[in-house]
């Protein structure tokens, strides 16, 4: 989720102009095509002059649609310049609130999301004979192939594929770093499972706000750090839903559809927390 580089073409001077070109005679192209002979017009019939084509303006949605970011993203501009963390909420809950429609209607944004989320969990609890059947095939494979054929199989096709697979990859990393062996066996532990749970909606999240920010981050000077810091602050949000929601179930016994409601609920938690002004 490399590209070569451009070609450059000439660095002189002067353009390349290749050698059967005058250059004092414009260029003319004529179509290879049949010319028509002129036909008398009929007695009081006239020819209607050919009204060229206007670009199409935009419509009305069209530039709504442009300025729900506007004010998101100016914010970021600003925080990225003064550091305020103040300024940094504010541009979040401009973000769900005016960009996304609010906290309820924002939740339908990551619903391709979460669906690969439920599948996950899914997949690492081996709740099912297909994810233990995945995980019997791959195994030797190291965790950068599982991972990957991981994210493949969860990944529903019509979701936002860049932004829910490095929610995806950051979350279990982030598992692997604190267990290097977890993929050798379900996943049942429940502060492990509260873990994942608490990564990936928060990855999943941040990552959505860091692909809708657009130039406010890639024409960033500080893009690194701005990224880190939006991570930061709805990491904390993502914390205090998860732990919140879980304090009133027990994780170790889900099935496949409650994985799926509970993630719903984290991410409508922490979409209402971030859209809150103090």
């Amino acid at each position: 989720m490399g590209t070569s580089a451009s070609n450059k073409g000439n660095r002189g001077t002067n353009p390349v102009i290749p050698s059967w070109v005058n250059p004092n005679k414009p260029s003319i192209t004529i179509p290879n095509v049949p010319v028509k002979p002129d036909v008398p017009l009929k007695p009081n019939e006239t020819t209607e002059p050919l009204i060229p084509e206007l670009p199409e303006t935009p419509t009305e949605k069209d530039k709504k649609k442009i300025n729900r970011y506007a004010a998101f993203r100016r914010y970021l501009t600003q925080f990225s310049k003064e550091k305020d963390p103040e300024v940094l909420r504010k541009a979040i809950h401009s973000y769900i609130s005016v960009s996304l429609g609010g906290s309820h209607t924002a939740y339908g944004r990551f619903s391709g999301g979460l669906t690969a989320g439920g599948s996950l969990l899914n997949y690492v609890t081996r709740i099912s004979p297909d994810s233990e059947k995945f995980f019997n095939n791959l195994e030797g494979h190291s965790p950068e192939d599982i991972i990957n054929q991981l994210a493949e199989k969860v990944i529903p096709k019509n979701g936002d594929f860049d932004v829910i697979k490095q929610a995806i990859v950051y979350s279990l990393f982030s598992l692997l770093e604190a267990n290097p062996d977890f993929f050798d066996k379900p996943l049942s532990n429940p502060g492990e499972l509260s873990f994942l749970l608490e990564s990936f909606i928060s990855n999943l999240l941040s990552s959505q706000i860091i692909n809708d920010a657009g130039d406010a981050i890639n024409k960033s000077e500080v893009t690194v750090e701005l990224e880190g810091e939006i991570r930061s602050l709805v990491k904390i949000e993502t914390h205090f839903s998860v732990q919140e929601v879980l304090a009133k179930k027990d994780i170790s016994q889900l099935t496949v559809s409650d994985w799926n409601d509970l993630l719903k609920e984290i991410m409508k938690e922490t979409l209402e927390i971030l859209s809150k002004e103090d």
